[in-house]
């Protein structure tokens, strides 16, 4: 029992560098894309982008992301000149001995501040 815990460690450390080699990818591109509509809100309502330029550039920025995402699952509003962009995916990571799905909902909202 006593040799067996140091391989028993080497294999728990293994185990915990797989697991984040599978699922902090997504993540981190959910993390960078939310950022991104953040950043594309701002744009969309001080530039005056109309909502299929903008839905082109979100399906081009989440391609860029390895993002699964389809033209129907970005949400665009533009009120006035307030913006707002959301979306909805899934990405399936299979891990041995139990698949997951992720669910990922990044989204942001910039309204004009008006002065009084």
């Amino acid at each position: 029992m006593k040799t067996l815990k140091p391989y028993m460690g080497i294999a728990l450390v293994l185990v915990a560098f797989y697991l984040m080699y599978m699922l902090v990818p997504p993540y981190f591109n959910n993390y960078r894309f939310d950022d991104w509509i953040a950043g594309e809100t701002r744009l969309g309502t001080y530039t005056g982008k109309d909502i299929d330029a903008i839905r082109d550039d979100v399906l081009k920025k989440a391609a860029e992301y390895d993002i699964p995402l389809k033209s129907d699952q970005v949400r665009i509003q533009q009120v006035g000149r307030n913006t707002s962009i959301s979306a909805e995916y899934t990405i399936h990571v299979d891990l041995p001995f139990y698949p997951v799905d992720l669910h990922f909902s990044p989204g942001a909202e910039t309204k004009v501040i008006r002065g009084l």
